[in-house]
């Protein structure tokens, strides 16, 4: 049984396989941008920020911490990934 570390994980990357189909280049993080910030995705389209959560959503509050990081681009997206118990597939909330 995965525990919850490994569950994080296996979110994260199954985020990044999402974000891969839909046309975007992943940059490879050596922590969270901002502390918070799990995924980042460049397209031509533009950038994308995903957090990705098990449980619960974020607290109002905690949505706070989860703003556009000092000297980027306003319109950078935004996402969080949540995933609940086994479904294949996050919820998804943009911001």
């Amino acid at each position: 049984m995965p525990n919850a570390a490994e569950e994080y994980r296996a979110g994260v990357e199954h985020s990044a396989a999402i974000l891969r189909a839909a046309g975007f280049d992943l940059v490879p993080l050596a922590e969270p941008i901002h502390k918070a910030w799990d995924l980042f995705g460049v397209s031509p389209h533009g950038l994308i920020l995903v957090n990705v959560v098990r449980g619960g959503w974020p607290e109002m509050l905690g949505l706070q911490s989860l703003g556009v990081p000092p000297r980027w681009p306003v319109q950078t997206a935004r996402v969080i990934h949540r995933y609940v118990d086994k479904t294949p597939w996050p919820e998804v909330r943009v911001l």
